[in-house]
């Protein structure tokens, strides 16, 4: 029987200390993983007579949550941070169309993994200072019915890439972690943890995630759900993960997790 260690990275191994140009990078690639996780790109009307644009992050109340916006407002210089009503949410919003001509270059720049997030921006962009007469706002209600209507296509396009190769993957899956990630300790007992993360149509993004992080269980499909996600609880990927969230560090209550989890393993 072999046993497994995780070896530490020292501090001083964070890839942004003392680096501002790859500190932005990562910010960057973080928000378009988030973006993927639990964004949104809206494009909605007013009486049907003027066109609403506006980008949306989403995300639980936490205090660490909304230190996490904040910190990208600032370092992005995008969108404002705002509580919901009933204080159950904490929300990042641009509405800015000068704003989110920068935010569409952001895209250009580190394009967006999940076929929701593109197919919206694709939507997002043929409105997008469009004139607002009748026939453009009857063309875009008729429209907006079939905003996913690429989508098997646009799955098997992705597909083809190996997006874990992308040079801001690593940023990008903490972004996506930090939305979609789930740390788990199972039996208290034993100590017995994992790691899972889902979705409910792009498997071949999941299966790009097993692949960098060198999983060896499959992916695995809920028909009760129709949805597929991917667990990992082999001692040698759990501190891979250890390890890059040491380079590419988690920023909100994602965080505060790991951090309690990470003990466990």
């Amino acid at each position: 029987m072999v046993t497994s260690f995780c070896i530490g990275v020292p501090a001083s191994a964070h890839p942004f200390l003392k680096n501002p140009k790859k500190e932005k990078a990562y910010y960057e690639a973080f928000f378009v993983g988030l973006m993927d996780g639990d964004g949104s790109i809206q494009v909605n009307h007013w009486r049907q007579k003027v066109f609403q644009y506006r980008m949306v992050i989403k995300l639980k109340n936490t205090t660490a949550n909304v230190q996490m916006l904040q910190q990208l407002k600032v370092y992005l210089g995008i969108g404002h941070v705002v509580v919901s009503k009933n204080k159950a949410f904490v929300l990042w919003i641009e509405k800015s169309q000068k704003k989110m001509v920068c935010i569409l270059a952001l895209f250009e720049k580190y394009p967006p993994m999940t076929t929701r997030l593109n197919l919206q921006l694709v939507f997002f962009k043929k409105w997008l200072q469009s004139p607002e007469d009748k026939k453009q706002i009857t063309e875009y209600l008729t429209g907006r019915e079939y905003k996913y209507k690429e989508r098997p296509a646009l799955m098997q396009t992705l597909s083809s890439v190996s997006l874990e190769t992308l040079d801001y993957f690593p940023g990008w899956f903490s972004g996506f972690v930090e939305a979609e990630g789930c740390f788990s300790l199972r039996r208290k007992s034993t100590g017995f943890v994992s790691f899972s993360i889902g979705q409910r149509h792009d498997d071949y993004l999941l299966w790009a995630i097993h692949r960098f992080l060198g999983a060896q269980n499959k992916v695995r499909y809920l028909p009760s759900t129709n949805f597929y996600v991917l667990e990992v609880y082999r001692k040698s990927v759990l501190c891979f993960l250890k390890t890059h969230f040491i380079h590419y560090p988690l920023l909100g209550e994602k965080k505060l997790h790991f951090e309690t989890f990470e003990k466990k393993i």
